[in-house]
C-alpha cells in the first residue's frame, strides 16, 4: 500500500501532526496552556464549592446553638 492510515490518536487529536509525526513547539506550549487553563478553572470552581458548603455549615451551628441557649 502506498500510503499508511493515520493512527487512531492522529485521527482524533485537536491537531495534526505536524513535521512527520513531531508537534511543533507552539502547539505543544499551547495545548499546556489550555490544559493549565483548564486545571485553573476546575481548582477555582472546587474552591467555591468549598466555600460555600463550609459557609453554610458555620450558619447552620449558629443557628443550633442559638437554639440551645434560647431555649
Amino acid at each position: 500500500m502506498g500510503t499508511e492510515a493515520a493512527s487512531w490518536a492522529d485521527q482524533w487529536s485537536e491537531d495534526p501532526v505536524e513535521n512527520n509525526g513531531i508537534r511543533s513547539q507552539n502547539s505543544t506550549s499551547k495545548n499546556k496552556n489550555l490544559g493549565l487553563a483548564k486545571v485553573k478553572a476546575a481548582a477555582r470552581v472546587g474552591v467555591q464549592k468549598i466555600k460555600c458548603g463550609a459557609s453554610i455549615c458555620i450558619t447552620w451551628i449558629k443557628n443550633q446553638l442559638k437554639r440551645r441557649w434560647n431555649s
